[in-house]
């Protein structure tokens, strides 16, 4: 299958950058095999990836550190590091407008931030920065049906999946709220 093939082609380049050094490999290449260690959840090369990655985007002209910040969010996050994740995030959004990220990929960042934030118990703020990624959605969206876009579909389901995910917070907030109300209710 593809996935299958690609996760071969992944570790047949890792182990020629290993092999090899000084031949380097690009900076998008280090991200994409990133991205697929985390899959495979090869948690210690996906690292060494985006660090390669980091390393090679430093000696370019227009560093690209955003996307590097976020897919490290992304990789603790899979690994329940939430606090760097969110640490990480964090950063990925700071870095945004100097590394001139589109505003898609910020609201991508702040989902992702908002879903961290939200599993530290943050509610609050998990809820503000998903309502920071809705308002940059819906601003995207708006502009691409105003400029005549027909493609919106994956604006549209970046949307849904916010809302839905606020919408979950929002309920799991207020049922924990209740559940302490009827606890204390019952000690008392």
């Amino acid at each position: 299958c593809i996935r299958d093939r690609a996760l071969t082609a992944a570790n047949a380049a890792w182990a020629f950058f290993r092999a090899h050094p000084n031949k380097g490999l690009h900076g998008d290449t280090l991200g994409l095999m990133g991205l697929i260690f985390t899959a495979q959840l090869n948690y210690k090369n996906a690292e060494a990836a985006y660090k390669k990655q980091k390393a090679f985007e430093a000696r370019q002209n227009q560093p690209r550190y955003a996307v590097i910040y976020n897919n490290l969010g992304l990789l603790y996050r899979t690994q329940g590091k939430y606090q760097l994740a969110v640490e990480h995030y964090s950063k990925a959004i700071s870095l945004a407008s100097k590394d001139a990220v589109s505003s898609q990929s910020i609201a991508a960042f702040k989902s992702n931030l908002a879903e961290a934030e939200a599993r530290l118990g943050f509610t609050k703020q998990s809820i503000d920065t998903a309502l920071e990624s809705l308002t940059l959605y819906k601003h995207q969206l708006d502009a691409s049906v105003a400029d005549g876009r027909t493609d919106t579909s994956t604006l549209r389901k970046n949307l849904r999946d916010d809302v839905l995910r606020l919408v979950s917070q929002v309920y799991e907030q207020l049922q924990t709220r209740a559940n302490s109300e009827n606890q204390s209710a019952i000690n008392n």
